[in-house]
């Protein structure tokens, strides 16, 4: 019967009782819902239990199963559910040990790292997919088909089975990314394909067909008891659907509905809330918390908005540029580009998103982005509510507000320094009437009450895109960053700890050994030369890691060599007094643009601050920072600047450091007028001591620590 199809072989059994159609689909398919079993629970003795019940059902469901079905795709999502069922119906310290048995009895025959870190995750990961999605990955990798095998299989062109196993993998590679796998869609794909299947232990496809013949009559206590948890997550599933639809009706009305934990649900959640079709081009314009040339997800809740936008075409070709201040990334089409002041990153290749930007893009793409994230949000159990109100124009919106949780402790380092791993409420509001999405506000959730960190201020659709926003204008010294490179003694440095890798980097730093510090970080550049050069290491903790962060991070603290700046100042405003306009480095190059938005206000004492001159004025603002005299510091310097200063003292505070002791001595020199750029300079010297958290990661082709962020 080997070549007869899946469900020619299903229709006999369904038909004629046919025990050895039945025996031939069990004996093809065995080691795919075993192992799918064994993945997701670590325990052999249970997939065996659950590869039963996964026959079982299918014998039982073998006449109501679609000829359309792509079969192994049907059992790989059947084996998920019920080990799914069977998991819930153990103890957390049993799951604990369970998976901690599938990290180990798994993998015991590989070292493939990769795979040891994809496996407890594939399970999972496999849910995010829809159902078509699922299938394709199942055919192309577990089973091994084709592109062509996969088409014929799922009933479209081979192109189009090329594209679709692409966006699975892609969706795979995301998944994996935010839980710290450092992988792409080509290792995810390798490693899939040759471990994803493991051969199911020599006697279990006789017993699974006899008890699944009988359907289930011979099945233990517990087998059956699996049996009828995974019919019931299988006939939710289906049910939801017309649920999902009502609440979709609902959400018209005058009710708010709230959707509550659907932790028993499938992820195939198929509400895909108010969409239209999609546009061919968007531009987004709004306003985020967060330090100018941090990342583009990186917030802070304490900090000044900054604007940040993005550009996207989608029409005739995919194209995209985001931009906040001091960072900026373009897709032209053929590469992705991004710059972060002279430093500049190239990937080589066509990107949907990059550079933590993709939750920028989910909402340009909410057509299909919010669809995914309420099935994110069903599947983990995040509070859902979709109501109706009355705009300001007097037209009806729906609403739709997801509480977002990250699952990250509190107590973890990286909490809510990003958007993806921050507890949030977002909000979606869009005109019932178009259907289009008119707004966005993203409150961060605090121990003191939300907080907005993000509010999208304009959405332009189908509006012209100027073709210079794909160009981007490089530095004539920009430093690019480079994979590292392997060295001769490369096992020296592979061998490293963190902790003395942070170690041989700074130090390398103190003697000025550029060379040296190039082998920890590719963007030694003259302004990290500069303000790093000569430095004492005064100490170096013990490096700690985050459960959202692949690498590690190193406590330091440093002592600066003094540094000389040069601080711009202009009295050419109504209230006639100086301010500061910008921080410029000792060859006057700017490295803070500390502009005014607005007119200085006249102060009631304000002849006091006029008559000073622009060394008093420098003077005392850097005396208002070191006392954190946020009052006094507005009337020297522009809000943005006293908020940024505001949150960086903040955040030092929550991680224990006296921010008084660390702020800098500034020794404030002469002022000097610049004829060529009309304005006054005040020269000084600033001393500083550093503490702060070096990020360091080693998942490289070389394996050697890098530097990643933090100085």
């Amino acid at each position: 019967m080997d070549n007869l199809s899946d469900i020619a072989l299903l229709q006999q059994y369904a038909g004629r009782k046919s025990e050895t159609a039945f025996a031939a689909l069990v004996s093809r398919h065995v080691n795919l819902v075993y192992s799918a079993a064994l993945r997701k629970t670590g325990n052999p003795d249970a997939a065996e239990e659950i590869t039963q019940a996964v026959f079982v059902i299918l014998a039982q469901k073998a006449g109501r199963i679609s000829p359309k079905t792509i079969l192994p795709g049907w059992l790989y999502q059947t084996a998920r559910l019920t080990a799914s069922s069977f998991l819930k119906s153990e103890a957390r310290r049993a799951r604990r040990e369970q998976e901690a048995y599938m990290q180990t009895e798994l993998h015991s025959g590989t070292s493939d790292e990769t795979w040891a870190q994809l496996a407890p995750l594939l399970e999972d990961a496999m849910g995010q997919l829809d159902e078509k999605e699922r299938a394709a990955v199942v055919l192309r990798f577990f089973g091994g088909k084709s592109f062509s095998e996969v088409a014929m299989a799922s009933g479209i062109s081979e192109n189009a089975a090329t594209k679709r196993v692409g966006r699975a993998l892609e969706k795979l590679h995301r998944y994996f990314s935010r839980r710290g796998v450092a992988s792409t869609t080509a290792i995810i794909a390798g490693a899939i394909s040759a471990n994803s299947v493991q051969v199911a232990p020599a006697a279990l496809a006789k017993a699974v067909t006899a008890v699944a013949i009988a359907k289930g009559a011979a099945a233990s206590g517990s087998s059956l008891t699996l049996i009828k948890g995974a019919l019931k997550i299988m006939a939710w599933t289906k049910a939801k659907t017309a649920i999902v639809v009502g609440v979709v009706a609902l959400a018209a009305g005058t009710t708010p509905i709230v959707i509550g934990h659907y932790q028993s649900a499938s992820n195939d959640w198929p509400f895909k809330g108010p969409q239209t079709a999609r546009p061919a081009s968007v531009h987004l314009s709004g306003q985020l918390r967060t330090f100018p040339g941090d990342n583009f997800g990186g917030i802070n809740a304490d900090t000044a908005f900054q604007t940040i936008e993005l550009w996207e075409q989608f029409d005739p070709e995919l194209k995209w540029r985001v931009e906040k201040p001091a960072r900026v990334v373009v897709m032209d089409g053929q590469s992705t580009v991004m710059l972060m002041g002279d430093i500049g990153v190239k990937l080589p290749q066509r990107t949907p998103s990059a550079f933590d930007t993709e939750w920028l893009h989910r909402i340009a793409r909410l057509s299909t982005g919010l669809t995914n994230e309420l099935k994110t949000a069903r599947a983990k159990g995040w509070k859902v509510k979709i109501a109706k109100e009355t705009g300001a124009d007097g037209k009806l919106k729906s609403v739709v507000t997801i509480k977002v949780k990250s699952g990250l402790a509190k107590t973890d380092y990286t909490k809510n320094f990003f958007l993806d791993n921050a507890d949030t409420r977002r909000v979606y509001r869009f005109d019932v009437q178009s259907k289009l999405l008119e707004s966005v506000r993203i409150y961060l959730d605090g121990s003191s009450g939300d907080k907005e960190i993000f509010t999208l201020s304009r959405i332009e659709y189908d509006q012209p895109i100027d073709p210079s926003v794909w160009k981007l204008e490089l530095p004539t010294n920009v430093t690019w960053l480079e994979e590292p490179k392997k060295l001769p003694d490369n096992e020296k440095y592979a061998a490293m700890t963190a902790e003395q890798a942070a170690r041989a980097f700074l130090e390398a730093c103190s003697t000025e050994d550029w060379k040296e510090a190039a082998k920890f970080d590719s963007t030694v550049n003259d302004q990290l030369k500069q303000a790093y050069g000569g430095l004492q290491i005064i100490n170096l903790g013990k490096a700690f890691t985050s459960k959202a962060y692949g690498g590690r991070f190193v406590p330091y603290e440093i002592k600066l060599r003094p540094q000389e700046i040069n601080v711009r100042v202009a009295n050419t405003n109504s209230a006639k007094r100086f301010v500061l306009t910008g921080v410029y480095d000792s060859k006057l190059k700017l490295a803070q643009d500390l502009k005014l938005t607005a007119e200085p206000e006249t102060l009631p004492n304000n002849d006091v601050y006029a008559r000073m001159s622009a060394k008093e004025t420098v003077q005392a603002y850097f005396d208002a920072q070191s006392k954190l005299d946020w009052t006094e510091m507005r009337k020297f310097t522009s809000e943005a600047d006293v908020q940024e200063t505001k949150a960086q003292a903040k955040m030092a505070e929550k991680q224990g450091m006296d921010i008084r002791k660390m702020m800098p001595v500034f020794e404030v020199g002469e002022a000097v007028w610049s004829p060529e750029q009309s304005a006054w300079f005040v020269k000084c010297t600033v001393i500083q001591t550093k503490k702060w958290n070096m990020a360091i990661r080693k998942d490289n082709p070389v394996h050697r620590w890098q530097v990643d962020g933090g100085i």
